[in-house]
């Protein structure tokens, strides 16, 4: 049975060849020869491979968040506070050669403040009276000059009501990083396909597929909110702050799919 399955699949093609060949007005000999490649090429083996490679590079960027916390009777009265100690903060900053531009409101918000100890007598439902109101005023700085981010930190962590966290430093163009960190994962994914297919006793012909994912993730050094507690201490210090920045680690993910042949 398996002979015939042949023969008939043999003279299918040779059918074929013919048919196409009168039709097309071409040599029906060559016709057959080529539509039998193409079914020895689709007999190809594949192989998917992936690769991770990263690249740790100095960052040029960093970034704080300063935020500003007041608490008033009046909501009124606290929003006009907290606005004029942001309004110091800005002055503050831009004696720093800190532009507008580099500065972006990433949180705002008013919340009153109630009084969880009291309670009227069957009141049932009924919230808990305000005593006051919160308003909480966060902006993200960009610092160009890592070498100046303990200045920065020590001037700003000197006002009333500022708190500092969210230390982080980055790139500010990864591109060139990115390249670096691709073109590791990629020797990577091919020693690997290379490695596979000579112990298969097969040959790496060519690429039918690639996928590649980049994450330029920045780092975060690990340093405590600093608080109105903390300024005082701050601001009697004659040492300034020191920041160490670190490196940034740029990471690659490629998955490629390489043909295989005997």
């Amino acid at each position: 049975m398996k002979t015939k399955i042949i023969t008939l699949g043999t003279v299918g093609v040779l059918a074929l060849g013919i048919l196409v060949g009168s039709f097309y007005n071409l040599n029906p000999l060559k016709v057959i020869a080529s539509t039998t490649t193409a079914a020895q090429d689709n007999r190809e083996g594949t192989i998917v491979v992936n690769g991770m490679g990263e690249y740790e590079v100095k960052p040029d960027t960093a970034y704080i968040n300063v935020g500003v916390t007041v608490e008033e009777k009046d909501a009124k009265a606290a929003q006009e506070k907290a606005k004029k100690l942001m309004n110091e903060v800005y002055a503050s900053l831009e004696k720093l050669n800190i532009k507008k531009d580099d500065i972006k409101t990433i949180n705002f918000f008013v919340e009153p403040i109630r009084d969880y100890n009291q309670q009227k007598a069957g009141s049932g439902n009924i919230p808990y009276p305000i005593v006051g109101y919160r308003v909480d005023n966060q902006v993200e700085i960009i610092i160009r000059n890592i070498d100046e981010v303990g200045k920065i930190i020590d001037t700003v962590a000197g006002k009333q009501n500022v708190t500092i966290g969210n230390i982080r430093f980055s790139l500010l163009n990864d591109k060139e990083a990115k390249a670096k960190a691709i073109e590791d994962a990629v020797s990577k994914a091919k020693f690997e396909a290379d490695t596979t297919a000579k112990a298969l006793g097969v040959k790496v012909t060519k690429i039918k597929m690639v996928n590649v994912n980049t994450n330029s993730g920045a780092h975060y050094p690990v340093y405590p909110m600093m608080n109105m507690a903390k300024t005082e201490m701050l601001s009697d210090q004659a040492a300034p702050t020191s920041i160490s920045s670190g490196n940034v680690k740029i990471n690659a993910n490629v998955a490629i799919e390489f043909t295989l042949i005997q």
